[in-house]
């Protein structure tokens, strides 16, 4: 790969008209006088602390359902095992029977 170096050896002096073009000092001033300072923006990274709390709370909701997937299974598997389909006792037939 051949390097693309810009050696200049024996550079023309600029003339004292391209210095004083580039010496207008109070141009430069002005210049600077007329930026405003940017104001600090915490609004990007609070987009991110938002992304983050909504990524963890999806996270947090994803290990509740499956915890209760996993307890729903282990309840079918008793049953099974005891040859039921269903509990015995449910809270709806408790209500029916208190009424």
């Amino acid at each position: 790969m051949k390097k693309k170096y810009d050696y200049r050896f024996n550079r023309p002096t600029p003339s004292d008209k391209e210095i004083q073009k580039h010496m207008d000092f109070d141009a430069l001033l002005q210049q600077h006088q007329k930026k405003q300072p940017k104001e600090v923006s915490f609004r990007p990274a609070l987009k991110y602390v938002y992304w983050a709390a909504a990524a963890v709370l999806l996270l947090f909701n994803g290990i509740y359902l499956y915890k209760e997937y996993q307890e729903e299974q282990m309840r079918q598997e008793r049953f099974a095992m005891i040859g039921l389909e269903e509990p015995l006792v449910t809270l709806s037939s408790l209500e029916e029977d208190t009424i």
